[in-house]
């Protein structure tokens, strides 16, 4: 924080929205391959109309908590490989950073 020398008052900015947060997560290849991004929304039931005005073939998925657990991980990886259609030659790898949801047994 920066004020000037012998300022009473110091103003801040901050956020006003005390709404929900949603996860959205995208994935690109470096040679360019797009899939399409999951939407994950802090909700019991998935709704289509959330998904209107989201990018073609993005999936909403519906959780408690809006955030990625290992089940809602699972159904993104069956997203990722609809989308970039691998061969049996070719093996998809998926770089997990914040990894608290990697109970998976595959």
């Amino acid at each position: 924080m920066l004020a000037v020398k012998g300022a009473n008052r110091v103003p801040k900015v901050t956020s006003a929205e005390r709404g929900k947060t949603i996860t959205c997560v995208c994935c690109m290849s470096a040679s360019g391959l797009y899939i399409p991004p999951a939407i994950i929304y802090p909700r019991m039931k998935m709704r289509n109309e959330l998904l209107i005005g989201a990018p073609a073939n993005a999936i909403g998925i519906a959780y408690e908590t809006g955030w990625m657990i290992t089940k809602v991980f699972v159904k993104y990886l069956e997203h990722v490989v609809k989308h970039s259609r691998p061969t049996e030659e070719q093996v998809i790898f998926q770089r997990v950073t914040y990894c608290n949801f990697c109970s998976c047994k595959m």
